[in-house]
């Protein structure tokens, strides 16, 4: 399995923060980002390892990036397009790395009233079944 699919669906489980659920859904949620954790730790840190390489770098040492964005290092327009290309390649191939399977698949149940993107089903499908007041999706 792709990273990029466990980080996103990690993300995803995020959504669920603050929401109460059923003890069996929230020990499902748990068993997820547990398996995901480290996977999800890893690519961040590479992430960064990429943007200190190709940002510009503040005063402070630390990559430019502001709001999600980052900013490409270079004197000239140029340079800041091949740094912003090479990341972009890179940071492509860091998504693509297979890490493998994780368990089973979980239960989650979702409150009905829960307002959710569609997106939400999607990232979570190769991790879980998710039902909404018990009705399996």
């Amino acid at each position: 399995m792709m990273l990029s699919i466990m980080v996103s669906a990690f993300t995803a489980l995020n959504m669920l923060n603050d929401t109460k659920l059923d003890a069996q859904s929230a020990f499902g949620v748990y068993k997820i980002r547990r398996e995901l954790r480290d996977h999800v730790n890893y690519f961040l840190v590479e992430e960064m390892k990429l943007a200190g390489k190709y940002a510009a770098i503040r005063e402070d040492g630390a990559p430019d990036i502001r709001d999600g964005r980052v900013f490409f290092a270079g004197e000239t327009d140029e340079e800041k397009h091949r740094n912003a290309e090479e990341y972009a390649r890179k940071r492509k191939e860091l998504c693509e790395v297979d890490a493998g399977e994780i368990g089973e698949k979980v239960t989650i149940r979702v409150p009905a009233d829960m307002r959710l993107a569609p997106v939400f089903f999607e990232l979570l499908e190769p991790f879980a079944v998710v039902e909404i007041d018990g009705a399996a999706l």
